[in-house]
């Protein structure tokens, strides 16, 4: 029975700082304070309800999904960072993040913290006859733009609650049909919130890092680098760099090869080779390309399979 709670636990982990781990020694079991209180996993969903107490800063690295998430904070002292903005958490707030767009927790404090989070696929959306206007507010703005809703923001929810009832449902009916039709309240209810907040400019939308992340976003398979971003903005490769750590919580380095993983995964997955899929993305050495894509995103380059509920390994 410990042997059976040990596995489930790391895989719970793992998932949720978006780390492989193959092997971890039995001593780093006394080190790891996350309590998972539910989770769900099906091929086309992911579902989990998730405390750490304490958080540790360094236990929380700047990751990307391949798939839709939708985060509901619950307690603690914390703010995220996507794409560069900074957004504080209150509890019930609710963030969005769509394919690709950078995000990391950053830890305010010791305190517990707690959280809902709920993963899925389009196909989720699809199969069940449900609209994919729905998603919206995932694709209708800028990267790192209106991620965050409050709970005023709400009038027909309250995202706490609505999370709780899901639990709850999914322990007693059938999963699939417990996270449909919460799930569609809870788009519905975000459509809504995004159709208010109109087009009004976040505050930070023209500062450098901002512009940093624009200028590698449109330039992704430019060659751009270092010293290109640094003459781009107009500073010198230190400074372009400590500015970007600030602003995304990630190093320039780390968040190009990033990008450049997940556009070349998207680039095979729509059956280009992988050979060529790494020359597009700026990898002119396949060993290095295959030692990297199977680091980062947890399986090798000719593995199409997707990962379980479209969990992701970043």
């Amino acid at each position: 029975m410990f042997f059976t709670i040990y596995i489930v636990f790391f895989v719970t982990v793992c998932y949720d700082r978006n780390i492989i781990i193959h092997y971890v020694p039995p001593i780093c079991h006394f080190f790891i304070f996350m309590s998972l209180i539910s989770e769900h996993t099906e091929p086309q969903f992911h579902f989990s309800h998730a405390i750490d107490k304490p958080p540790r800063p360094s236990d929380y690295a700047m990751h990307m999904h391949d798939n839709y998430e939708i985060y509901c904070f619950i307690s603690g002292r914390a703010h995220y960072i996507i794409e560069g903005t900074r957004y504080e958490l209150t509890p019930g707030s609710i963030l969005l993040m769509r394919n690709s767009e950078s995000h990391t927790l950053v830890p305010g404090g010791p305190d517990r913290y707690e959280r809902y989070i709920i993963n899925f696929r389009r196909e989720l959306l699809e199969n069940a006859g449900l609209s994919p206007s729905l998603l919206r507010p995932f694709h209708d703005r800028a990267l790192g733009e209106h991620n965050l809703y409050l709970p005023h923001e709400f009038a027909e929810i309250r995202p706490i609650a609505l999370f709780r009832k899901l639990e709850r449902e999914i322990a007693i009916l059938s999963a699939r049909d417990a996270m449909l039709s919460n799930l569609a309240s809870l788009l519905c209810a975000i459509n809504i919130a995004f159709l208010g907040k109109g087009n009004a400019l976040r505050p930070t939308a023209k500062r450098l890092g901002d512009e940093m992340i624009r200028y590698i976003n449109e330039n992704l398979l430019s060659g751009v680098d270092t010293d290109v971003l640094a003459a781009h903005v107009h500073l010198s490769p230190s400074q372009t760099c400590r500015i970007f750590k600030e602003a995304t919580g990630s190093s320039l380095y780390h968040y190009i090869l990033l990008k450049r993983l997940i556009l070349a995964r998207e680039m095979i997955a729509s059956g280009e080779s992988a050979g060529n899929a790494a020359l597009a993305c700026g990898f002119s050495d396949y060993s290095s390309f295959y030692r990297l894509y199977k680091k980062h995103l947890g399986k090798s380059p000719s593995d199409k399979s997707l990962n379980e509920s479209g969990k992701e390994s970043l």
